[in-house]
């Protein structure tokens, strides 16, 4: 119960019209019930305001506060966008959580596998076998995603998916996790590079990685676009709905 007075909690309830008492709360129909307890709830809430010795919030309570009054909106906003009566903004809104749990997944499973990557291989290395080991460790992931998009499209294995709707679900849900994971690692990767004598002399050396590191990538993808048509041609010289879905 609040320790207030007789007179601030009087103060409190004289500012609500119709007040209830707790007479009416008690004994009467379910309606005043619930007016009187919304009311009484109001004058004691005003009664805390209205008192004279009020205990000011601490900085952890007022973040603390702000933190979950933030959250709530937030959930509030996102039931809002996804049951939105426009069937644009329900998609666009589940693409848009569906990129975030991607990146935030991506970056748990990178940072993971690239601890255990520095644990074993780069610890007290010099910064050119670093570069070496991070420059592997992303050819690696993207050798993961085209093998696994392959797989899963039915371009390479024994077995051909049946329904192209729920493979190209799975494809796309893996193809953006595991892009997410590739860049990461190419960050990582570029960003080792930048580390090494040669480009950290100058500011202008460290910006040249940016072109290196574009031109490398693009050299790269030409070349696995290349790899994806000539293997979805050579089975049987088409490239059916499957092999256009991975290839896309």
């Amino acid at each position: 119960d609040l320790n207030l007075g007789d007179n601030t909690l009087g103060q409190a309830r004289k500012l609500i019209a119709g007040v209830a008492t707790e007479e009416s709360f008690c004994c009467g129909t379910m309606p005043n019930k619930l007016w009187a307890f919304g009311s009484l709830l109001i004058a004691r809430m005003a009664a805390v305001a209205l008192a004279e010795e009020e205990e000011k919030a601490s900085d952890v309570s007022v973040s603390m506060a702000a933190t979950l009054l933030g959250s709530i909106s937030f959930q509030m906003l996102l039931f809002y966008v996804l049951n939105h009566r426009d069937e644009d903004m329900r998609k666009y809104s589940y693409e848009a959580v569906n990129t975030t749990v991607s990146i935030f997944c991506a970056v748990l499973i990178f940072q993971s596998v690239n601890n255990v990557v520095e644990v074993y291989f780069l610890e007290d290395k010099p910064i050119g076998e670093q570069a070496v080991v991070d420059i592997v460790h992303m050819l690696f992931w993207f050798a993961v995603m085209q093998i696994a998009l392959a797989f899963i499209s039915g371009a390479i294995g024994n077995s051909k998916p049946t329904d192209a709707a729920e493979m190209e679900c799975n494809l796309k849900c893996f193809a953006v996790l595991l892009a997410h994971i590739t860049g990461f690692a190419a960050n990582n990767a570029f960003g080792t590079i930048q580390h090494l004598d040669f480009f950290s002399s100058s500011p202008l050396r460290a910006f040249l990685v940016l072109p290196v590191a574009a031109l490398s990538l693009m050299a790269l993808m030409h070349f696995t676009d290349t790899f994806r048509e000539k293997v979805a041609l050579g089975d049987d010289g088409e490239v059916d709905k499957f092999e256009l879905l991975w290839d896309e």
